[in-house]
């Protein structure tokens, strides 16, 4: 990693975490309501099926043709993240070790704050299959605006029509939200141990380097291209 990948790194990181800790201060009650009733049992059921969720669409992003165009991520014209734009919310993963873990505990905190708006304002509005799928199609490509890779964005069509069908399956509105967002919240939990074990293995090739030799560098392992889906 040379040094002005690392300063690129930090700049995105910091936005992040301030995003998160304004989103803590300003709903931290969801996060209060969500994690404080969920019964054992619900996180077990949950955990189960986000797991299921998750690994259906991490083979379908193995499966993605590596070509410019799927790879493709805006972030990518910021030459520091050239390597490493492919999900944003792992950025912060590659600081100093105690910094990157509490990053992942604060996102993993803040996660019904964020999933709960995402539930509202995309699985709130189907209303017939229609809507659904307009609305799991931009639920997908939304991610690409803050940063995914076109490919990463796309294949998150598959979680989104779980959420979507879970949603749609319970009684009533109230219902079907708490559903989705439970799910929601549970897949990417599931998302965050997998991508910390994938990138704690990958920094221990990434070493600092001059900037100047740069052109010379091996290349680093791939960043994990399943996005978090933190907006």
């Amino acid at each position: 990693m040379t040094h002005s990948e690392k300063n690129a790194i930090q700049v995105v990181s910091t936005v992040l975490v301030i995003s998160i800790g304004l989103l803590i201060v300003d709903y931290n009650f969801i996060s209060v309501q969500m994690w404080s009733s969920l019964e054992p049992q619900e996180m077990v059921r949950w955990s189960l099926l986000g797991t299921l969720v998750l690994g259906v669409t991490y083979y379908a992003s193995r499966l993605i043709p590596q070509n410019r165009v799927l790879q493709f991520s805006w972030l990518k014209l910021i030459p520091g993240l050239k390597r490493y734009a492919e999900n944003m919310a792992v950025l912060p993963t590659y600081l100093f070790a105690p910094v990157a873990v509490a990053y992942m505990l604060m996102l993993t905190y803040a996660l019904p704050i964020i999933t709960f708006w995402e539930e509202w304002y995309f699985r709130g509005r189907i209303d017939g299959w229609i809507s659904a799928v307009v609305t799991t199609i931009a639920f997908a490509l939304v991610h690409f605006a803050i940063g995914a890779s076109l490919g990463g964005s796309l294949v998150l069509v598959i979680p989104g029509g779980f959420f979507a069908l879970v949603y749609t399956l319970q009684s009533n509105y109230a219902e079907g939200l708490i559903a989705s967002t439970d799910l929601h919240v549970f897949y990417d939990v599931v998302a965050i141990i997998l991508v910390s074990c994938i990138v704690a293995r990958q920094r221990r090739h990434l070493k600092p380097q001059p900037a100047g030799r740069a052109g010379l560098e091996q290349r680093a392992p791939r960043p994990p291209s399943l996005v978090i889906r933190k907006d």
